[in-house]
């Protein structure tokens, strides 16, 4: 067993009897201590934290998320610190990095990778996104806001680790209408305090999506955008302002907004939702014009490292831009192209599921049932060595029903 690193795991929890155990056995024998905040719990919450041999501390609830996180900090002894919530795991097959980069000299804090699943029965990703998790232990760094609070780093040195979470409660989180509605209450509140905060307007939009209110939450995004939000955060915001107007198919209105941004550089993605507008405007022919801009921004090779940040392009655009353009030299009867866009599209993004598929059915239209099959058990490979086990309930027996079929077809051409 290696030896443990002094790292101080700082929770704050409540009532959360139904993850810790899982969360806290995930850790154990990475930190050396664990600090955990307690605001409150009437269940065994306590009782499992202390099992674990953490050190637990009573807080009175201020209704302010940064304010706890932070009285959680002020307990810790070690140099670094790893923030976890309680439905979070730290997935086993990511944790060497914490040995192979110690000392963590480089940079003042790391953003690690949540996966978040559907529901801790699910295997199915809704969103993964990059946080600051992990980080150097000084009073310059703490954490701020009292709703989505986030980690401010004093020396701006943060820098990427391959750590991956497992969030196992992201589904019900935002679908508690409950808990939005409440957030959306106490950001009016502290927008009626400070209504040129850009931040305040950013985290309205996203109640006001969850919520299905577009008009709010393309005004929010439109409000937080003139006030200056800084990247990634104002990434974030265009794709939900994008999203809310192609919902309403105001073209015009998302294309106006497209043309404020000066340069690709600052926002890649605004060259895959022209696209996406010229296809629904029936504009063929520019649709493809955009995504083959789109890619081949993307394929540089100094921007390999960037695919998946918030600030560039996010894995699951990468993905769907292949599919669309390979559907679309379909449309056009472009087949050969339509099969190699989508062979470079699993190269580049090969967890994008929708490839695959496409991929074995034209193989199958076509009767090459042995490139069909094997594009297929490609499929079947990647999702089986999936660490969240993603698509593994829903599209291993689609895919493997398709191998079935295949063969039947074979066994009877072949007259057995």
């Amino acid at each position: 067993m290696r030896e443990k690193l002094p790292i101080s795991l700082c929770m704050i929890v409540k009532d959360e009897e139904k993850y810790l155990d899982d969360c806290l056995k995930s850790v154990s024998d990475i930190v050396n201590e664990m600090i955990i905040v307690d605001t409150g719990s009437q269940d065994k919450t306590v009782e499992i934290a202390e099992r674990h041999g953490a050190k637990v501390y009573h807080y009175t609830w201020q209704n302010d998320f940064a304010a706890a996180r932070n009285e959680a900090l002020k307990y810790a002894t070690n140099p670094w610190i790893l923030q976890l919530d309680a439905d979070e795991e730290l997935i086993p097959e990511t944790a060497g990095w914490f040995y192979d980069q110690y000392p963590w000299l480089e940079h003042d804090g790391y953003y690690v990778t949540l996966q978040n699943i559907k529901d801790e029965g699910s295997d199915e990703i809704m969103l993964a996104h990059k946080l600051i998790r992990f980080y150097k232990n000084h009073p310059e760094n703490y954490y701020q806001f009292s709703i989505h609070e986030n980690m401010k780093v004093g020396s701006g040195k943060t820098g990427e680790s391959t750590v991956e979470l497992l969030h196992k409660g992201y589904g019900s989180e935002i679908n508690n209408e409950r808990k939005v509605e409440r957030n959306k209450q106490a950001l009016l509140e502290k927008l009626e305090e400070n209504p040129a905060d850009p931040f305040t307007h950013y985290y309205l939009a996203q109640c006001y999506e969850f919520l299905n209110d577009s008009e709010k939450a393309i005004e929010a995004c439109k409000q937080g955008l003139s006030l200056g939000l800084p990247y990634p955060v104002k990434s974030h915001t265009y794709r939900i302002l994008f999203s809310r107007y192609f919902d309403l198919r105001r073209y015009d209105s998302m294309e106006a907004v497209m043309d404020t941004i000066p340069d690709v550089e600052v926002f890649p993605e605004v060259l895959f939702y022209k696209a996406l507008v010229a296809n629904s405007k029936s504009r063929i022919n520019e649709a493809i014009r955009f995504y083959e801009e789109f890619l081949t921004f993307v394929q540089q090779e100094n921007h390999r490292e960037d695919i998946g940040k918030e600030t560039f392009v996010l894995s699951s655009t990468l993905g769907s831009a292949y599919g669309n353009l390979g559907s679309l030299y379909l449309k056009t009867g472009e087949l050969s192209k339509a099969k190699e866009t989508w062979k470079v599209g699993l190269y580049w993004s090969p967890t994008t599921l929708q490839l695959y598929g496409q991929m074995a059915k034209i193989f199958i239209k076509e009767s090459d049932f042995k490139s069909a099959k094997y594009i297929l058990q490609e499929a079947i490979s990647v999702l089986e060595k999936q660490q969240t086990k993603l698509g593994q309930k829903k599209v291993l027996p689609e895919y493997r029903l398709m191998i079935e079929k295949i063969e039947a077809v074979e066994r009877q051409a072949k007259g057995e």
